[in-house]
């Protein structure tokens, strides 16, 4: 397992509604956050992920995962396949 990347200038927490329903709050601090961002975008995009801790505590950190060159081949032949078929149902 990677080490866990945390991000930099996002604070979640756990909230909850009268109602018993929870919500997570996110406060940025922009100037951070933004670093982070350049930092660590690829392509435009930045994948980040909501996670517990042990202890009960909700954080973010950056979402690490990148798919295999054997996962992306085949991704690519089932577009493939996709595409070729001519009896599409919609």
């Amino acid at each position: 397992m990677s080490d866990v990347i945390f991000t930099d200038g996002l604070i979640v927490k756990e909230g909850n509604f009268n109602e018993g329903n929870s919500h997570l709050k996110l406060s940025i601090k922009v100037e951070d956050f933004e670093s982070f961002i350049k930092k660590h975008a690829e392509k435009g995009w930045l994948n980040l992920e909501v996670k517990t801790s042990k202890a009960g505590k909700v954080y973010s950190c950056l979402d690490t995962w990148k798919p295999s060159e054997v996962s992306k081949n085949n991704i690519n032949k089932k577009e493939a396949e996709i595409t070729e078929g001519d009896d599409l149902p919609f």
